[in-house]
């Protein structure tokens, strides 16, 4: 290995993870409700997954989308166990995060994306990085079977 070949290695990393990001950005939402504000993403055409804890029950919510436009949704389900909510809005335009099968190996390279508290009109994106750490996750397939409102 010489010298420079750490360096192209970096350097191949921070163009893998740049087109990672601007290649998910476009599918990520702000949502808002009257509790609070909380990011999302769009798992099918017209659904966004987003946090439970950020719903309030009064069932009025909107999603801002990464193109600024801020649409009203609807609770379709709710995990409050695994702070998970699943609402609908009525944008078949949108594109889904594209989903690994494999869950990211303790120690492995993680990225989180997300809105901007001060979202909206603009759906500024914002990522972290760093190592995964051992915990709960919940697979597409359980995403599916939320319960029902």
């Amino acid at each position: 290995m010489t010298e420079s070949a750490p360096f192209t290695q970096i350097q191949d990393l921070s163009t893998a993870l740049a087109t990672l990001v601007a290649s998910t950005a476009p599918s990520v939402t702000a949502v808002q409700s009257h509790r609070s504000r909380s990011s999302g993403f769009v798992w099918r055409p017209g659904l966004i997954v987003t946090a439970d804890e950020a719903l309030s029950e009064d069932g009025e919510y909107t999603v801002t989308l990464s193109g600024g436009d801020t649409v009203p949704a609807q609770l379709v389900g709710r995990d409050p166990t695994t702070d998970v909510a699943l609402l609908r809005v009525d944008r078949s335009d949108l594109r889904p995060v594209p989903l690994e099968a494999a869950p990211v190996p303790v120690g492995g390279l993680a990225i989180a994306m997300g809105a901007e508290d001060d979202a909206p009109p603009r759906c500024e994106q914002r990522r972290r990085q760093g190592d995964a750490v051992p915990r709960r996750t919940l697979e597409s397939p359980q995403i599916g079977s939320l319960r029902q409102r």
